[in-house]
């Protein structure tokens, strides 16, 4: 017993001897180096801390592994800077790699927490009409009940169409909201959108039922119980709250706050409505639910000529091929039907980088400590010497390897930590180290630790390890030079990555600029947009303009059924000079005679609808020079486009070019600018075409004024009625949100990559100029200067950096232009980003080297040939 208690006391007073050191040396390195190097040097001893303590438990009696990390331990501390740089590296390129792989998780979470989303499709179409290929993801509203009537493989179908712009008035107060949705019931079996209150197999059946948003609910009626309230829409169209479901997550392509029922829809329209009866208007969403097991390939191909079924006629007509599709629910967000780049684009690209960051980590760690395992030759024989088998020099060199990897890791997650604040700053997502929602983290983490402490130890422990130790001790090993080849691939291949990784970072950030700078066709600036979210507010039209252009607050004034950014629905036309079989697609815009001089678009020929009076503008259309050239139209003006009668189905009626704008993007500037035919109908009979955009040219400068004498004219003419506005370039600038983060994610994780590979050129140049202290000694002494001994120093590094970068052009030459083809707008390739890459790279390789160099190169050459 009483030697027990002695065992005991004396590992109780070992465990407060190592904390102690472990302190002192905190503070010791925290003086003598970098944060970044008492990081690593605290993280190893706490590690070892950690391990010795477990002596005390009766599990830890293998001496070896104590004995491998007490030889790692000093070690270490021996060469502390080394060790910082060897360990440092590593815990930046896995820390880069973590944020990467975060971000590229948030980017794959969308609609995946739908409890059923690997069943549930959207059904989307492509149409082909002329020159034009369109892929899109809505369909008619015949399609959910037909597909769930005529095919056993779905569970459930429905549909969903956005209510945007929505008036909403409770009590005295008056809400504007854009996310509301008219919903089919069985959407809530589909989708996991769980009632907090409410029926869902009844909340949505009755006409002009509507399920809020939880935050909504709250922010109409409090805490008190919503089911069973009302709300007032529109003209003073009274909606029955019938249940409130929970906040739609974050991760959702369908950001709703509230659902319409679907008869409310019916009932507004009239069933016999062309919007609910026409089986070639896409106008709707529609997501179905396949049972389990379902063959959704086989779905796909039965389904894709029902459009040929019911109107097969009609399409031959018009020289139409217009084919369903069915699109997973994981692949909308990542994968958008009708463009060619996406975010499942930058995920790849970002996917890259994370791996070549990895590797360069690696490669540094790797070369790092294979130059250190190298000196350890003596070390090797004395063991040998005193019996150590190869086996356990195999298994000391990879267990210290993996050990220094954990460490690395360890402090990788703690610069994660550091830096999340950061990136979630800069990507504006809920970015965090949640481990029990990524199952997946633990594992990797695990998995690159291991992989890289192995492949970093293999060459040590394979290659020293056979050494005799006769020869080894008498000098006579040849590890050095088989190591400096090594050393140099491994640079060689890092810089080849960092110089491909810096060239592409340069053409993607200039070719992002050039999107965000792109002439857009319009002038953008100073234009306020007032939404007209009731009839009551489109009847006002005329009115409103008047009273704004008599205050003298206002340039122009114009109404239009959409706004540039927004996009515009495509219609059949038939232009003069093809047949009916030839029909084309045009995107189709409902505006008043203004628009023109209110936006500034450019008139290429012709005039605008001003000079023509209210009678011919019925029959007038301006297109843009995109539908000139599509349809080979050297003089435009005066041709003759029929576009459809929306009261009678199969009529026709005439519009006449009456002139032609220059081309402005009406969508995305990342997308093709697509034929357009505007016409001047304040009564269109078209589901898309009312004129709920009230467009306001305002002088320059500060605007707050005018929007406040503006805001009073707005309630004198319509009391009650909510004045929301918002101001065109904000809105269209929106799109370059994700552009200016992708931009600047990238170039941050780029600079990452250019530090990873620096902090292993510097280890290898410290390396490097200590194994050759007595050689600058000599030359030293026999008259060298230090400018001659940089170069000699520095040379066979530099060597290494150039033959890297002639190899790192072309691949990045090849990347770059496949990755620029996949924009239909794209800057000219230049060899700007090449000679700025692969000179920053050099220049960046040469400071890092002579860093050391130059210190050595000044060094007291006595130092270096004293006999140690």
């Amino acid at each position: 017993m009483i030697e027990n208690r002695r065992h005991n006391t004396s590992n109780a007073n070992r465990l407060q001897g190592i904390l102690g050191d472990f302190t002192e040396t905190y503070h010791c390195y925290r003086q003598e180096y970098s944060i970044l190097s008492a990081l690593v040097m605290v993280g190893w001893d706490g590690l070892c801390t950690i391990g010795f303590s477990l002596k005390t438990v009766s599990i830890w009696r293998f001496g070896m592994f104590r004995n491998f990390l007490h030889t790692a331990n000093r070690i270490l501390k021996r060469n502390k800077r080394f060790s910082a740089l060897n360990l440092g590296g590593l815990a930046v390129g896995l820390g880069c790699v973590i944020l990467l792989m975060l971000y590229i998780d948030s980017e794959m979470k969308f609609d995946r927490y739908h409890e059923q989303a690997d069943r549930i499709y959207r059904v989307g179409a492509h149409i082909q009409i002329g020159d034009m290929d369109i892929i899109q993801g809505s369909s008619n509203a015949h399609m959910a009940p037909y597909l769930a009537e005529h095919y056993p493989e779905i569970q459930a179908a429905g549909r969903i169409r956005r209510f945007s712009n929505a008036t909403v008035k409770v009590a005295d107060e008056t809400y504007q909201e854009n996310r509301f949705y008219y919903a089919d019931p069985a959407l809530l079996n589909i989708f996991t959108w769980p009632l907090i209150q409410g029926d869902a197999e009844t909340a949505l059946s009755a006409p002009f039922s509507i399920v809020l948003c939880r935050s909504v609910a709250m922010k109409y009626f409090g805490s008190e119980r919503a089911v069973g309230r009302q709300v007032v829409m529109g003209d003073n169209t009274i909606y029955q709250v019938t249940g409130v479901m929970a906040d739609v997550p974050f991760y959702s392509t369908t950001e709703c706050e509230a659902l319409i029922s679907f008869s409310t829809l019916v009932d507004q329209v009239g069933a016999q409505a062309a919007l609910l009866t026409d089986w070639t208007s896409f106008n709707f969403q529609t997501y179905v639910l396949l049972h389990p097991g379902a063959d959704e390939v086989a779905l796909d191909r039965r389904i894709e000529g029902i459009l040929h079924e019911k109107e097969g006629a009609r399409l031959r007509a018009k020289g139409a091929t217009e084919t369903l599709l069915l699109q997973p629910l994981r692949d909308i967000y990542l994968r958008p039907l009708g463009q060619s780049t996406g975010p499942m684009t930058y995920v790849r690209v970002f996917s890259a980088v994370a791996a070549l960051i990895l590797m360069m980590a690696c490669f540094n760690f790797m070369n790092l400590t294979t130059a250190r395992a190298v000196t350890r030759a003596r070390e090797v024989g004395v063991r040998k010497t005193l019996g150590a088998s190869r086996k356990g020099l195999i298994v000391q060199f990879l267990s210290e390897a993996i050990f220094l990897s954990a460490v690395s890791g360890a402090i990788a997650l703690l610069l994660v930590q550091l830096a999340l604040p950061v990136i979630q700053q800069l990507t504006q997502r809920p970015l965090a180290l949640d481990f029990s929602g990524m199952p997946w983290l633990i594992p990797m983490l695990l998995g690159l630790v291991l992989i890289t402490g192995i492949l970093a130890g293999a060459y040590p422990a394979l290659l020293l390890s056979r050494y005799q130790p006769g020869q080894v001790l008498r000098g006579r090993s040849r590890s050095g030079a088989q190591g400096g080849q090594i050393r140099r691939v491994l640079v060689f291949l890092q810089f080849v990555i960092s110089t491909g990784l810096l060239i592409a970072t340069g053409v993607i950030v200039m070719q992002l600029n050039y999107l965000q700078k792109k002439d857009q066709g319009f002038n953008k600036e100073h234009v306020m947009i007032c939404s007209l979210t009731s009839p009551a507010t489109r009847r006002a039209i005329p009115v409103l303009k008047n009273a704004f252009l008599s205050s003298g607050e206002v340039l122009s004034v114009s109404a239009a059924s959409t706004i540039p950014g927004w996009g515009a629905p495509t219609n059949d036309k038939w232009p003069e000079g093809f047949t009916r079989a030839e029909m084309q697609l045009m995107a189709e815009v409902n505006m008043d005679e203004d628009v023109v001089k209110t936006l500034g678009l450019t008139l290429l020929a012709g005039e605008g609808f001003s000079a023509r009076g209210e009678g011919s503008n019925h029959e007038s259309v301006i297109i843009n020079e995109a539908a000139a050239e599509a349809f080979g139209w050297k003089q435009a003006v005066g041709k003759i486009i029929r576009t459809p009668d929306y009261t009678k189905r199969g009529a026709w009626i005439n519009k006449r070019v009456v002139g032609v704008v220059k081309n402005f993007h009406l969508r995305a500037v990342s997308q093709a600018i697509r034929p357009l035919f505007m016409v001047c109908d304040p009564e269109l009979p078209f589901s898309w075409g009312d004129w709920d955009r009230l467009l306001v040219r305002l002088p320059a400068g500060d605007q707050s004024q005018h929007l406040q004498r503006l805001k009073k004219i707005w309630h004198t003419v319509l009391p009650g009625e909510r004045f929301n506005t918002r101001f065109l370039d904000e809105t269209f600038d929106r799109q370059f949100r994700r552009i200016a983060r992708t931009r600047n994610l990238f170039s941050y994780f780029a600079a990452m990559a250019m530090v990873v590979a620096a902090i292993g050129l510097l280890g290898m140049a410290t390396y490097s100029t200590a194994q050759r202290r007595k050689e600058i000694g000599i030359r030293k002494v026999m008259g060298s200067g230090v400018s001659r001994l940089v170069y000699a120093l520095s040379r066979e590094l530099l060597i290494v950096v150039i033959a890297a970068n002639a190899l790192a052009w072309p691949v990045a030459f090849v990347f770059i232009r496949r990755w620029l083809a996949a924009f239909p707008y794209h800057m000219e390739m230049t060899l700007w980003p090449f000679f700025i890459g692969g000179a920053a790279v050099l220049l960046l390789s040469w400071l890092t080297i002579a860093s050391q160099t130059v210190k050595a190169a000044l060094a007291n050459p006595i130092k270096a040939l004293m006999v140690e």
